[in-house]
Order: structure tokens, then sequence, then C-alpha cells
């Protein structure tokens, strides 16, 4: 594969990963460069974190890895987002062409809408990929500013997400996935 692949699917990933955080759910792990492919990535949300979107919502976060991988020119091969496009018409069941056309032009619209809102959090994530070719969802919550990563007195990793109050959310990573 080729940096161009490592590049693209970079961007791909955080783009994902970023919409769903703008939704207010649980990124567990993103990661690239799977089982020696460049071009292969995944992004990996909490199991049940997204129960409260709409189908629309769920098309958006779909969208989002190829609009990232627009905005920021990070092409990869022709195969990318074949799974996110499986999983739209999965999303949108048994509608006619163009009420599906006119769906996925909306989320698209929108996914970009999210992308260009949090341009440098998606570099920042895209660049981390590209270094490290994996995130956890503590160092997710590091590196978008809104949560830190410690080791508790037993050796736990742990995170802590400030609130608006001002109060401290911590836990583990099993406490987390409740």
């Amino acid at each position: 594969m080729t940096a161009e692949d490592r590049l693209g699917a970079a961007y791909h990933e955080a783009g994902h990963a970023i919409a769903l955080w703008v939704f207010g759910l649980q990124v567990d792990s993103v990661a690239i460069g799977i089982a020696g492919d460049d071009a292969a990535g995944h992004t990996m949300m909490i199991m049940g974190s997204d129960e409260h979107l709409s189908e629309f919502d769920r098309i958006v976060i779909s969208e989002a890895g190829l609009e990232a991988q627009e905005v920021f020119q990070a092409p990869t091969h022709d195969h990318a987002g074949l799974a996110d496009y499986a999983k739209i018409i999965d999303i949108l069941g048994d509608i006619s062409a163009e009420e599906s056309l006119k769906i996925r032009t909306a989320a698209r619209e929108r996914a970009r809408e999210i992308i260009l809102a949090n341009r440098s959090k998606v570099a920042r994530l895209a660049e981390y990929l590209i270094e490290n070719g994996r995130i956890s969802g503590f160092a997710f919550l590091e590196l978008m500013g809104v949560g830190s990563v410690f080791q508790n007195e037993r050796g736990v990793q742990c995170w802590a997400r400030l609130k608006a109050s001002g109060m401290a959310i911590t836990g583990t990573a099993a406490e987390r996935r409740k």
C-alpha cells in the first residue's frame, strides 16, 4: 500500500469519528492499516450509544468518511467507502432511487458541514492516526480536549471528562461501556 492510501484512510476514519463525537456518541477506537492494508480502517463506537439517533443522522455519520477525504483532498483507492454505502442502503431500506438520492445528498451536505466546522479536530485525529495507526476511546477524548487519561492507584487506565458544571466524571473502560 502507499502513503496516499494511509493518508486517505486516516482522514476517512477521522471523519467518521468526529461525526460520532458531534452527535454525542462514544468513540471506542479508531484504526487504520488493518491487517497490513494501509487503506483499511474502522471506527468503533460503544455499542448501543447510537440508539437515539435518527436514520438521517446515521447516514450522515456514514457519509462523513468520504466527505473528510474530499475536504482534505486525501483520496485512496476506488473501493473506499463501499462498506459505508452498503450501510446507507441498509438504513434506507426499500425506497425509490429518487428518494434515496435526495436523502443521501442532504446527508452528504450535513456531513460536509460537520467536517468543515471541526476541520482542526479532523486534521489532528488524522495526523495522530497516520503516526500511530490506532487511537483508543480514552485517547480520542483527550485529543478532542474534553477529557484526560490517567492510571488509578491500581494501575487501571481511567478517564476523566469535565462536565459543563465543572464537576468531573471519571471511570474505567468497563464502567464507561455501561
